[in-house]
């Protein structure tokens, strides 16, 4: 459904501008519909997250059905009598990226981006059609070109995103290149962040990534009605506790040691959905694995449910403690994770078990709270 929607916005544009009595260039306001999101309009449109943000003044991600967006720069122009010859469709002549996600093949993404199956894994270095949710794949190869050069930016960082200074743990199994494809780097990139003069990694070794990370999680349109609903009970639930002051005991120290531990080893995990092993994890799956291996009973729940019936505020986080969020891909409590101090902390994301940051403005506006399991004392 989104690649079709992808490809009648696509069209759409295409014979918008073949029109040789067009009173625009290009459509330069779009509502938004049931299913949209911002990555979508922007792919839809041929722009960035970060530029809809600029052009409509939006503090985060979120947007609402029947809001009036921005998506272009070009100003309405008024049409003369003299004929403009229409030009041709140029190809994509600067290399930018895709992220693919769940129903993506290479088919489908050379339709969307209109090229060939063959140029993508040309400008992916891949030899067969596997792909993977999250991947980051070039589209398109940078030209020569007259202008004066530019100083290139990070080409692992893209408008809208933060880059995040990843520890990784080397598990059995890994190699350079196996990590490189698993968190979208280049081994180059591994060797030099980590003074590597050789591709020999070891068991245990822990290796700095300087991984790509968007501000949250994917777009999501969500019903003003029932957020609005949502907050209240959530405020409500918040309100009728009674905030945790004292720190863990020397026992729960010991959980919290083990709980750290194991949530870091388990970093590049992968996301699936309802996944409560190292095969893959959700967010809730994730906790639930980490604290019953720390020596804690509890059973698997969602985030909304461990928020509601097994957790209690905290007024001083410590590393160990679960930060809660609302709003991300439902309306109220919909994800979760462990603090791992130094406004930083570690769940199971879209792109798999990762170390996100608070500040970062998409996770600071899902904010709810800390909060501490009932068993840990």
């Amino acid at each position: 459904m989104l690649q079709k929607k992808k490809l009648l916005l696509l069209s759409t544009a295409l014979i918008t501008t073949a029109a040789i009595a067009a009173p625009m260039a290009e459509a330069s306001s779009y509502t938004v519909s049931k299913g949209d999101t911002l990555t979508k309009i922007a792919n839809a449109n041929k722009t960035t997250v970060n530029q809809l943000r600029q052009w409509n003044n939006l503090k985060n991600d979120a947007i609402y059905v029947g809001q009036k967006l921005t998506v272009s720069a070009t100003k309405p122009t008024t049409s003369t009598n003299k004929p403009q010859t229409p030009t041709k469709t140029p190809a994509v002549t600067n290399a930018s990226t895709y992220k693919v996600v769940k129903g993506d093949t290479l088919s489908k993404i050379a339709v969307a981006v209109k090229s060939t199956v063959a140029d993508i894994k040309k400008w992916n270095g891949l030899t067969s059609d596997s792909i993977y949710v999250g991947q980051q794949l070039k589209i398109g190869e940078v030209n020569n070109v007259t202008s004066k050069p530019q100083t290139p930016p990070n080409k692992d960082v893209q408008p809208g995103q933060n880059t995040n200074v990843l520890n990784y743990q080397v598990v059995k199994g890994d190699s350079l290149a196996k990590i490189a494809t698993k968190f979208s780097v280049t081994v180059a990139d591994l060797k030099k962040m980590n003074q590597l003069s050789s591709d020999l990694i070891y068991i245990g070794q822990v290796l700095k990534l300087n991984v790509s990370s968007t501000d949250g999680e994917p777009d999501t349109i969500l019903d003003p009605e029932e957020v609005i609903e949502s907050d209240l009970i959530i405020d409500s639930k918040l309100s009728s506790e009674n905030a945790i002051k004292n720190n863990v005991s020397a026992t729960g120290q010991a959980i919290y040691a083990q709980v750290l531990k194991i949530a870091k080893s388990l970093t590049g995990t992968p996301y699936i959905f309802a996944g409560n092993t190292p095969a893959g994890f959700d967010c809730s799956g994730f906790v639930k694995y980490v604290f019953s291996n720390a020596g804690v009973d509890i059973t698997r729940k969602s985030s909304n449910d461990y928020f509601m019936n097994d957790t209690t505020i905290v007024e001083n986080p410590i590393p160990g403690d679960i930060i809660f969020f609302k709003n991300t891909y439902i309306e109220g409590i919909s994800h979760m994770g462990i603090y791992i101090g130094n406004g930083e902390f570690i769940h199971a994301g879209s792109s798999g078990v990762q170390v996100s940051k608070l500040s970062y403005d998409y996770w600071t506006s899902k904010f709810v709270a800390f909060k501490r399991f009932n068993q840990v004392k």
